[in-house]
């Protein structure tokens, strides 16, 4: 554990009892006795299972904290104490973790120089900032502004999933608010530069300074700010409160109070969709006892229920069902894959649960067969491997900060019962599957199903929906749940198996900015079919500058890209496909900032390249340089201010009412991708 961190234990947590903090006197004291908001403490979504909530700032917030792992001093003596042992106290299953990084006497400018150590390399889910009285009358405000502006925009490009809780400086003269007061003045200036940081950056706004005036109309200044700056202990009560309050009210308001999804099952909303639109990129796993024989899974096995793809059936349905037997993976480290995610520059993964043939990669408690001469379950618990590979993958996802998906497939090309009737036996078998995942495993992001065959009226998909939902209030499901049933009533139930996001597969979607859609393509190219999703010996790997191109032209099209790799049955991945994810990750942390939180635009993509945006910034993407040192784009509407390489290199840049036109000289092009950053004035 690091120093000024408090580790929140889940009631359960005697396995390890070195973990288990006391939140401390003071805080408890807090809780029963000096906070109304104590009996009333409502949950709020973005504190989820694991969430890591840290808190910068200066003195008010370092709060005399201690640099050791003395629990009681761990988190200072201030409202960042009496926070944590609210949330902590009312939400222990949560497994909460609170750091506080207030140093005192610190400017915006003391934070800029230890962002990276003491914000970005702790990985925080929330972050809350209270940062400007010391910059008063040292950092001129429009610095103030723009390195505090920096400072959000590089915590949001490290987790495009960041939550800010953005704390306005406060001053309380002892004699009040007078005019001339140099340094009353200044604060309020900040206090404005603040607001309109949340407002850009969709944070919370915690307005601390009205709380402390309304307070000075029940006592004096002094009582509750006994210097002008630093709070006395009823001062930081005061500030916990109407930082919990408004966090409560901002975050809590988009999340229906009930989970009303589970009984009103409908899309994601946007704010629930926000992830996912800003991730980009995520890393498709397809692996199981089919890796054995090297053919296609699930399509390699000859005389299955569906017909298609006769060039991937090779072999025989006998020896196929029976390779779990010999599945045994001991090179198998879940924490190494979802180490190579990270690295690799990914936000989420998707791990195949169960493919058509049925096998499942956990031990699941469904039984398939009731005979002595098949697998009970067919699953993981079959081989002699027998450990659970979904607790290891989700358990490691969940350490590296990666969101995390299950694929699960409908159709079951091995189940007895399958389509067989009115599909009822079947039905009940997959749904209860479906919980399995969505309960065993803590937070789920995804549910990625791959079609489903039959009729309608053979499956009971709204119920499927509010299952999973009761289970993931806040879940995104692709649009293959019901895709190619027969007869899916129009309307509300055609827009709910639609659902959150499109799949094209294989193939780089086209541009598209009203719905979220994510490309599904294999690393693996298989020459003579459309396979390569498993472990296919012989077969050639995508080479790095294919698959940045098109990670590239995924992201500038408004989409996301679902690389896949297919590992070894050892539990190896390909050393090939290793060194490609590697060399993106390589390439996101210098280029990053024109994928991650963008959007695709303005201009449409093609084989030029393409464009992503976010705010006042435009990144140009250049593929194709065949013009000699110029690109010829449409016309823009607003001003460009500057244009630079990632570089850092200005190029030239010319604006006329027909149309935009960059100029970069062949030595400053890149051969796989040249990046040139565009800043506007927005009109």
């Amino acid at each position: 554990m690091n120093s000024s961190m408090i580790y929140i234990p889940t009631l359960n947590r005697s396995a390890e009892p070195h973990r288990c903090l006391a939140l401390g006197l003071a805080a408890v004291v807090a809780l029963v006795s000096g906070s109304a908001l104590a009996a009333e403490l409502t949950d709020v979504p973005l504190f989820k299972n694991n969430a890591r909530i840290l808190f910068q700032g200066d003195s008010i917030t370092d709060g005399n904290r201690g640099r050791n792992e003395d629990p009681n001093h761990i988190l200072g003596h201030g409202y960042c104490f009496i926070i944590a042992a609210q949330y902590g106290s009312h939400f222990p299953e949560r497994k909460l973790t609170f750091l506080n990084r207030g140093i005192s006497g610190n400017k915006v400018t003391d934070l800029a120089a230890r962002w990276q150590r003491d914000t970005l390399d702790l990985k925080p889910d929330v972050l809350s900032i209270l940062i400007g009285i010391n910059d008063s009358g040292k950092v001129p405000p429009d610095e103030y502004e723009r390195v505090y502006d920096k400072l959000l925009v590089d915590a949001k490009a490290a987790n495009p999933n960041i939550h800010f809780i953005l704390c306005e400086p406060f001053y309380l003269p002892k004699d009040g608010h007078k005019e001339g007061d140099e340094r009353d003045q200044d604060i309020k200036q900040r206090q404005v530069m603040v607001a309109k940081l949340a407002e850009k950056h969709h944070a919370a706004l915690v307005k601390f300074q009205q709380v402390f005036d309304d307070a000075c109309k029940r006592a004096p200044a002094q009582y509750w700010v006994w210097d002008s700056v630093h709070p006395t202990y009823s001062g930081h009560q005061l500030m916990a409160d109407e930082w919990i309050k408004t966090v409560r009210q901002f975050y809590g308001a988009s999340a229906p109070a009930a989970n009303d999804r589970a009984t009103n099952p409908r899309p994601a909303s946007p704010e629930q969709m926000q992830w996912f639109r800003d991730a980009k990129f995520g890393l498709f796993i397809h692996w199981g006892p089919a890796s054995l024989s090297g053919a296609e899974i699930s399509w390699g096995r000859k005389d299955r229920l569906e017909g298609g793809g006769q060039e991937l059936q090779q072999v025989p349905a006998d020896v196929y069902d029976n390779l779990y037997k010999q599945f045994n993976p001991v090179k198998f480290n879940a924490d190494q894959w979802m180490a190579l995610a990270k690295d690799a520059g990914c936000r989420y993964v998707v791990f195949i649960t169960k493919h058509h043939d049925g096998f499942s990669m956990w031990p699941t408690e469904q039984v398939r067969w009731d005979t002595p001469a098949r697998p009970r379950h067919y699953s993981i618990a079959d081989t002699p491997f027998q450990r659970d590979l979904c607790q290891a993958i989700a358990d490691a996802a969940h350490k590296h900060g990666l969101k995390l998906g299950w694929y699960y497939s409908t159709r079951d090309w091995t189940h007895p019962d399958y389509l067989k009737g009115d599909n009822r036996i079947y039905n009940a078998y997959y749904e209860a599957q479906v919980r399995e995942l969505l309960t065993r495993y803590g937070t789920v992001d995804i549910m990625w199903f791959d079609h489903a065959f039959g009729d309608w009226s053979q499956f009971a998909i709204e119920h499927l929906f509010k299952t999973m939902y009761q289970a993931q209030p806040d879940l995104l499901v692709n649009n293959r749940s019901a895709r190619g049933l027969q007869h899916i009533p129009a309307g509300a139930m055609q827009q709910l198996t639609e659902a959150d996001y499109d799949t094209p597969e294989q193939q780089i979607g086209h541009f598209q900015t009203n719905r979220a859609w994510e490309s599904c393509v294999t690393m693996t190219k298989c020459r003579n079919d459309t396979g390569g999703w498993s472990y296919r010996p012989g077969e050639p790997t995508r080479s790095y500058e294919e698959c940045i191109k098109m990670l590239v032209s995924t992201v500038t099209g408004d989409g996301n890209l679902l690389l896949n790799v297919g590992p070894l049955p050892t539990g190896e991945i390909l050393p090939e496909q290793v060194e490609v994810l590697k060399k993106m990750g390589g390439w996101l942390k210098k280029h990053g900032p024109s994928i991650y939180g963008t959007r695709g635009g303005p201009f449409a993509n093609g084989g030029w390249g393409g464009s992503t945006q976010r705010g006042n910034k435009i990144w140009l993407h250049v593929f194709d340089w065949s013009g000699g040192d110029t690109v010829r784009l449409p016309p823009l509407q607003d001003t460009i201010q500057s244009a630079l390489t990632l570089d850092g290199a200005k190029l030239k840049a010319v604006q006329t009412g027909s149309g935009l036109q960059i100029t970069l000289p062949k030595a400053q092009q890149d051969p796989v991708d040249t990046v040139i950053e565009l800043t506007l004035e927005r009109h």
